[in-house]
């Protein structure tokens, strides 16, 4: 199901504490989106998207590795700190990755990502240029 939220708000979502910004779109399960509805009414809703808008390749928790902008490698499983995602955003060109820290960054900078379960355990890894964003190969 699809959430967006209305204010800022602090959610936890599969084992991580994500902020959101007004306007937020991320999606979580069934399950999961009765529970946030019933705990922040008025401050999320759900959303129905338009047919063409892309889903997004990233999910909160996940974990990514870049490189910084003196070239040093950073984030990933041993960089949490500075490698989880908070949201994935498509602006209508480009998607924008906002990390935990506060960080944002064009999806191209993105160099591998680690996929996560409700523990924060990495359950998948890979490298995007063979296996895409979503490990589902380019696109």
């Amino acid at each position: 199901m699809t959430l967006q939220a209305l204010e800022s708000l602090t959610i936890r979502l599969d084992g991580q504490v994500i902020q959101l910004e007004p306007g937020a779109v991320f999606t979580a399960t069934v399950e999961q989106a009765a529970r946030l509805l019933e705990r922040a009414p008025g401050k999320l809703r759900a959303i129905t998207l338009p047919p063409d808008l892309p889903i997004s390749p990233l999910q909160p928790g996940w974990l990514v590795a870049y490189r910084d902008r003196e070239g040093r490698l950073c984030g990933g499983a041993d960089d949490r700190e500075h490698g989880t995602v908070q949201t994935c955003t498509w602006d209508g060109a480009t998607w924008t990755v906002t990390l935990t820290d506060g960080q944002t960054l064009p999806l191209r900078a993105i160099l591998s990502v680690g996929e996560t379960d409700t523990e924060g355990r990495v359950v998948a890894a890979w490298t995007v240029r063979p296996h895409g964003y979503d490990g589902e190969g380019p696109r």
